[in-house]
């Protein structure tokens, strides 16, 4: 990148408009001001450190990782993707690593509020600790995490102007929040939003008119670089920030209505989407890789090598460049404990498998130099991130959605510093004073059990697409004092911004301690909450978590995925499963990676693999004996209300076995009784194949503040009313295979699509496309089988519906129905239905309702439009071919210009609106849904 000048404004003076001023101070290099300059030469590695870092084994997730934020509390959350690797982020993962990385760490949490996370914003809000979500897939709402209260999930907050995929969310130095970029789900340049908004805490949002003539929407893509894609951005002023967006750079200056200034080209190559960027020093930041607009871009151009260092801190902006070992397209950078920059990820082909960088590499900010590091498992490409933790290891995970693998897993990267020459984690200091509320220039006693000889401050991320927006370091300043250290927290308002930071003290063979959080409270609006207090009372180890010892696969060697053959040498142990669950034999040299190999399914209906235990380890614990079926109950007596059940008396584990944690769900074979609690107090319902275990599907919470638990009964039980229907013997002949098991089955127009194999099928009427799994279909056909997708070669009628008029669509599972008076409103999905009375509104799921009627599917309300005064609604309407065009599948965003017609429908059966801006293609937007159970699309007419 050729150096560029930018004559950075540093105004002076005061705006109604930026309440919360901060004071300006002077931007001089280094920490000599405070009367202590620690040289960082020679610090960054200890005399008794390992030469490289170390990655860990592969580790199950729960979905991809595509946003990961690391919490006031220590936990991570990760969000982004659906649990079949589809995009649509509706799920949230909170991990807890200090309970190390099994099943019991962490936490699945709904999404009730039916916020589509993918490719939102998100960052950490200064005034009140809350993870904060910004835009996403499709809209323009905004939600917050409160970590105080995980399981409460999102909560609303006010919404922006404007839809906003793929927006940086900037923390500014008065504690306001800039959002910059974005466009409508899947957009371009084109319709892009220009218009940058600043959230005030207390006040809400505003727009900044004046941005409008910003980069986004100049030239087309590949010309313009795709600027509203993620743009990174940086604090330059009170007033103004630093915008690196595609191929252009410029400032925004964030007062009164806004404004641009100085828009440049960036000439080299190492622009855009596919790159990352950190700031890795006060007023210096590091721009790496990439060199495409967007992913899978046709233009075939090798990542980049190039990492350009911006210097922002002088009136005249200047970059000079470094260059890497390994081209990049998708890297993520992390600044680490001691200052060095991490850079993981990305390959040179744009999210293929073309000379994937698997090592790692790190940056010297003294020498300005790179090194290779350790390397990883498993490709990381687009969609896949890279955090640094409170224990100074980094999490790095995701991949794919889409892309050539699908990264449902995360390895940990531990840093040289914090191993010894062996590779064995070093002893570590623990800082066992210090604050949890902080100020600018504030001078604060911190106290430590082993002699300290450097301290450094890292603002906690919040990161996706390889951008972590508030990832900062500094040098502290501290002298040793009486019982500990008087440390110095940066007087820097510009680039210490507003929020959570922690303190990092090195001891004197480099090690360093766990982070200390600490709190910069916003200058604007601050609620005055305290996080809280993570003083340690002893060291912990590198390489453990808290003190604890590391769990999932550590002694595991993944060797083959299910039904490939697993091979090694010699006599070994080998386990078969998926999600911490697994069923273990030895073998000599080989075994097939399947069910019939292992003699049962540990997890049914999930993909599996197979791992063997490596000759270091410790003889492996035999698996407990098969349980005894207890005798089968009688069956549950039918009734139009729910069953409340009462608390079982504390009973041994003989006839059950463990099958979900908490928020996950419980896979089994047939009809089974499930229990859901803890310390011998259940709720028991019987269930079929599978069970979301929490209080709204057993009705109420057996142990109110007590992590509970779900097994399901060894001996079959009485099937419940009313019954799914029976898997199908399908014919050969008339069929054709479209997909196999987790991926999308395409095809053109309404088919019936069947899921299964061996001849044993579920079978669905679909439109278009299908994704081929349990969930799509309602239930495994073929438990512990990998199953296929065929497609019918003819064209099926369409399926059968209600009597027209009877019944109207008022909303999709976990939304709110309404209406006006008393009506009659049922729960369910393809004639499964609970049906009550309600008044005004309807809650639509299972609590409401009392009990789920298509156990695994996903539901609607519909409200009785008889004996009520239901708002008339237009006849659904046949429209003439011809004029129409498609806009968007169901779900999506339908984009056009001014006002257009729009119809919203399938195989001739619409409603149609008038609308003035880009609309979501579904039913709240036009106010009915006008074929019931099917995909429908959206078409604008064209003009004539």
């Amino acid at each position: 990148m050729t150096t560029t000048e930018h004559p950075a404004r540093r105004r002076a003076g005061s705006d109604a408009n930026a309440p919360g001023r901060v004071r300006r101070r002077s931007r001089t290099r280094g920490i000599a001001r405070f009367g202590l300059v620690t040289a960082t030469v020679g610090l960054l590695s200890g005399p008794a450190a390992a030469q490289v870092g170390t990655f860990s084994d592969v580790l199950p997730w729960a979905f991809i990782p595509i946003h990961s934020s690391l919490l006031p509390d220590g936990k991570v959350m990760t969000f982004g993707a659906k649990p079949n690797d589809g995009q649509g982020g509706f799920d949230f993962d909170l991990w807890d690593p200090t309970k190390g990385t099994g099943p019991d760490s962490h936490l699945q949490l709904p999404n009730v509020l039916e916020v589509d996370s993918f490719c939102a914003g998100a960052v950490l809000r200064s005034d009140n600790s809350k993870l904060m979500i910004v835009g996403g897939n499709s809209n323009e709402r905004v939600t917050e995490f409160g970590y105080k209260n995980a399981r409460a999930g999102l909560t609303v907050m006010p919404s922006m102007t404007y839809p906003r995929y793929y927006a940086t969310v900037t923390t500014l130095p008065s504690g306001q929040t800039l959002v910059t970029g974005g466009s409508p789900s899947y957009g371009n340049q084109t319709n892009a939003s220009p218009i940058s908004e600043v959230l005030t805490p207390g006040a809400g949002w505003r727009e900044l008119p004046g941005t409008e003539n910003s980069p986004m929407r100049r030239a087309d893509m590949a010309t313009s670089g795709n600027p509203f894609w993620y743009p990174h951005i940086y604090t330059t002023s009170a007033d103004e920030v630093f915008v690196l967006a595609g191929r252009y750079s410029y400032y925004v200056d964030h007062t009164g209505d806004g404004s641009i200034r100085d828009v440049r080209p960036v000439t080299g190559n190492n622009w855009g989407a596919t790159s990352t960027g950190v700031l890795y020093r006060p007023g210096l930041a590091l721009q790496i890789g990439g060199g495409s607009y967007g992913n899978n871009t046709p233009d075939n151009v090798p990542g980049s090598d190039m990492a350009s260092i911006f210097d922002l801190r002088p009136r005249i902006a200047t970059s000079r460049d470094t260059r890497m070992r390994f081209k990049r397209h998708w890297p993520t950078a992390v600044v680490l404990p001691n200052g060095e920059v991490l850079v993981v990820g990305g390959a040179e082909g744009n999210n293929t498998l073309e000379n994937v960088a698997y090592a790692a590499e790190i940056f010297n900010p003294d020498t300005e130099q790179w090194r290779v590091d350790a390397s990883m498992q498993t490709p990381r490409l687009y969609h896949s991130t890279a955090l640094l933790m409170k224990d100074g290891r980094v999490l790095v995970g995701g991949g794919g959605a889409p892309g050539p693998i699908a990264g449902r897993n995360a390895e940990v990267y531990t840093p040289a510093f914090l191993l010894d020459r062996t590779g064995k984690p070093a002893p570590r200091p623990s800082i066992l004073a210090g604050p949890v509320r902080v100020a600018l220039g504030q001078t604060f006693r911190v106290q430590a059990d082993k002699t300290i000889r450097r301290m450094t401050f890292v603002k906690t991320g919040t990161v996706t697409h390889g951008w972590n927006t508030d990832q900062r370091f500094f040098e502290a300043a501290w002298t040793p004092a009486g019982d500990g250290y008087d440390v110095t927290f940066p007087d820097d308002a510009i680039n210490a911004t507003p929020g959570l930071y922690m303190l990092f003290a090195f001891d004197e063979a480099g090690v360093p301690s766990e982070g200390k959080y600490m709190r910069l409270p916003s200058p604007t609006g601050d609620d005055g909450t305290d996080i809280p207090s993570d003083t340690p009372t002893s060291p912990a180890p590198a390489g453990t978590l808290g003190g604890g010892t590391p769990q999932g696969p550590v002694g595991w060697a993944r060797c083959a995925s299910e039904s490939q053959m697993c091979r090694f040498d010699g006599l070994r142990t080998v386990r078969f499963g998926a999600n911490g669950t697994y069923a273990t034999r030895e073998a000599t040299n080989e075994i097939l990676c399947s069910t019939d190999t292992f003699g049962r399914d540990p997890v049914f209906g999930t993909l599996k693999f197979c791992e063997y235990q490596t000759a270091a380890d410790p003889a492996p614990t035999p698996e407990p004996a098969t349980p005894q079926p207890e005798p089968t109950p009688p069956a549950p007596q039918p009734s139009p209300q729910p069953d409340v059940p009462q608390p079982t008396a504390p009973a041994s584990t003989a006839g059950w076995t463990r099958c979900a944690s908490e928020n996950e769900t419980c896979r089994f074979e047939g009809v089974r009784q499930v229990r859901y609690g803890a310390n011998g107090i259940y709720a028991t319902r019987v269930m079929v194949s599978l069970a979301a275990c929490n209080t709204a599907t057993f009705g109420r919470d057996p142990v109110p503040g007590t992590i509970k638990v779900c097994d399901v009964e060894s001996a079959g039980a009485p099937a419940p009313t009313p019954t799914q229907p029976a898997p199908q013997e399908e014919t050969a002949g008339t069929w054709a295979r479209c997909a196999s098991e987790n991926e999308t089955c395409r095809f053109e127009g309404v088919r019936q699509v069947r899921y299964g194999a061996k001849g044993v099928f579920a079978t669905r009427v679909m439109v278009n496309v299908a994704a081929c799994d349990t969930a799509t279909f309602g239930r495994d056909p073929v438990p512990g089988t990998i199953k296929a997708c065929d497609v019918a070669s003819a064209d099926t009628p369409a399926p059968q519906q209600e009597t027209a008029g009877t019944w109207a669509r008022c909303a999709s599972e976990n939304e709110v129905c309404r209406f006006d008076g008393v009506r009659r409103v049922r729960y369910g999905i393809d004639g499964l239905f609970v049906t009550r009375e309600m008044r005004n509104t309807a809650a639509c799921n299972t609590a409401t309702f009392g009990l789920d009627p298509a156990f695994g599917r996903i539901k609607i309300c519909d409200v009785e439009s008889a004996g009520a005064a239901a708002p008339t609604q237009p006849a659904p309407q046949r429209e003439t071919a011809g004029t129409w065009a498609r806009c968007a599948t169901e779900g999506y965003m339908c984009a056009f210009d001014g006002v257009r017609k729009v119809r919203y429908g399938i195989d001739g059966r619409f409603v149609t609106r008038d609308l003035r801006k880009p609309a979501a293609c579904k039913t709240a937007t036009f106010g009915r849904d006008p074929a019931p159970g099917r995909i429908k699309v959206c078409e604008i007419q064209m003009a004539r």
